[in-house]
């Protein structure tokens, strides 16, 4: 599966991309070949079925991102590799992906995976100058999720395993 999604469709969408930064396609045309990328994914993800035995893996696209088709391939890669694949396509706010993996923390019972999400956004900011986020994004949740009978448990837990700020 690899290789088709990776060696085939991922360079013909370079070449797409290449063509519409050119000039040489327009956006229709871009719109059009992609679309046949889209179909070839999800064609070749139907066909494989496989064991998700590796752990789960969330794909998503940050809000004003609505280039999605890359993070669609990574999520069927990794699907294919044995992880159950989450994808949750273009253009989703932060504060809804945070809630999405809090809400995914508490049914499993793994506070790190909103740990990890957030460690993560922390070094990409950090990266470009901004402020740390753990404190900011996990008040955030308790506001938004306090009703959870579990949610401030785990973000205490989250809170507690990320170390002093």
């Amino acid at each position: 599966m690899a290789d088709v999604l990776v060696d085939l469709v991922a360079v013909a969408e370079r070449e797409i991309g290449r063509r519409w930064l050119t000039g040489t396609w327009s956006v229709a045309q871009e719109h059009a070949a992609t679309h046949v990328s889209e179909l070839v994914v999800g064609t070749v993800a139907a066909r494989h079925s496989g064991p998700a035995d590796r752990g789960h893996v969330v794909m998503a696209c940050v809000e004003g991102e609505w280039h999605a088709l890359a993070a669609r391939i990574v999520a069927e890669v990794v699907r294919a590799a044995g992880w159950r694949a989450t994808f949750l396509a273009a253009g989703v706010p932060a504060r809804h992906l945070v809630s999405y993996l809090l809400a995914a923390a508490i049914r499993v019972g793994d506070p790190q995976l909103l740990l990890d999400f957030v460690g993560w956004q922390d070094r990409v900011f950090s990266a470009r100058g901004g402020r740390p986020l753990l404190d900011a994004v996990l008040a955030s949740c308790e506001t938004a999720l306090a009703e959870h009978p579990r949610a401030c448990h785990h973000l205490r837990l989250a809170r507690s395993m990320a170390g002093p700020a």
